[in-house]
């Protein structure tokens, strides 16, 4: 599940620290701000997941008891490596991703909803989608926006001194 987040009102700061830092400076404060918001989004989505009384019912072959494969999806939240692309930007999924075919894939129905069923046999009514992800984002995005911020401004006072404390 890939949740992009724009930054709102950190325009000027963002121009500035584009104009004025390297590709390597800014490679590494993007860095720092994906490693920052990593931890605080897996305990935030962690909290929000739902939990069954018996996790051993759900999943894969669902209602008919199985084995347990390691607990609840709460506490199997996959979190991927800090990657980087081309324009100096940096990210990391943390969640499952709508392509996830693991043995947690029922959580993408958890997330977005949806009947169950093919042709031939017609989808029972819609399970209500939960939307812990957005609930997460909403939830951890002020953090981030004050976190990138601070970085944001230091790289700036570094190049700028006391100038950039108007931006």
């Amino acid at each position: 599940m890939h949740v992009n987040m724009q930054f709102q009102g950190l325009d000027k700061l963002q121009a500035a620290f584009n104009q004025l830092a390297s590709p390597a400076e800014m490679l590494r404060v993007n860095k720092r701000i994906v490693e920052y918001a990593k931890p605080i989004t897996h305990a935030e989505m962690k909290k929000r997941v739902p939990r069954s009384k018996d996790h051993s019912l759900s999943g894969r072959n669902w209602g008919k008891p199985r084995s347990p494969r390691g607990g609840h999806a709460a506490d199997n939240i996959p979190v991927s490596r800090t990657t980087t692309d081309e324009y100096n930007g940096a990210y990391a999924n943390v969640g499952w991703k709508l392509s996830d075919n693991s043995g947690r894939f029922y959580m993408k129905f958890q997330q977005w909803g949806g009947g169950w069923g093919s042709v031939r046999n017609p989808p029972t009514p819609s399970r209500p989608a939960l939307e812990f992800v957005e609930g997460t984002r909403d939830a951890t995005e002020p953090s981030f926006v004050r976190f990138a911020e601070n970085e944001y401004r230091a790289v700036l006072r570094k190049h700028l001194g006391g100038m950039a404390d108007g931006l």
